[in-house]
């Protein structure tokens, strides 16, 4: 499947990254599908008191906007890519924010909700990501990975469209 077809703004160039300024080695891009995003995210909003969501990895935006326009509630971006982050930048619309930074330089503890695409994370990023989400953050958590260590927060599985598979595992953990 094309992903131009659900991305018309997505360019080869957005897969590539700037110039290595980083200690991360999880710099592989991929997104999901925004409204299959929503769809699962409809029946938790309304759970949620005054939703706060945060991205990490946010890439170039796409579903920041998306979900801060369709949810209509404020939504940060975290990039530690600079080209990624300067086009998040230049798309900003709606009731966003963007971070250029490294995750573990922002604090999570504004935030009820939790976005990370971390399946492209390595070990160690996945480590340091897992042990600032315990340490900082309280609320709704959406990976792509389901760590051990969050075994006694995990609540529900689901499948999502992705432009690097049609059928991707995401789990809702809430802590």
């Amino acid at each position: 499947m094309n992903s131009k077809v659900y991305f018309p703004n997505l360019e080869p160039s957005d897969f590539s990254i700037s110039d290595k300024n980083t200690n991360s080695e999880s710099l592989t891009y991929g997104e999901i599908f925004p409204s299959d995003f929503m769809n699962f995210m409809h029946t938790y909003i309304r759970n949620i008191p005054n939703p706060y969501m945060i991205d990490i990895g946010s890439g170039c935006g796409r579903l920041v906007e998306y979900v801060s326009k369709h949810g209509q509630f404020p939504v940060d971006g975290v990039e530690i890519d600079e080209k990624r982050y300067k086009k998040s930048i230049q798309q900003k619309k709606f009731n966003t924010q963007y971070i250029y930074n490294d995750f573990e330089n922002v604090d999570f503890s504004p935030y009820n909700i939790l976005y990370c695409c971390n399946v492209c994370f390595d070990k160690k990023d996945n480590h340091r990501l897992y042990h600032k989400i315990l340490k900082e953050f309280k609320g709704l958590c959406i990976l792509f990975e389901k760590p051990k260590i969050f075994r006694n927060f995990f609540h529900k599985q689901y499948f999502v469209k992705t432009t690097w598979n049609l059928q991707q595992e995401v789990y809702l953990i809430f802590m």
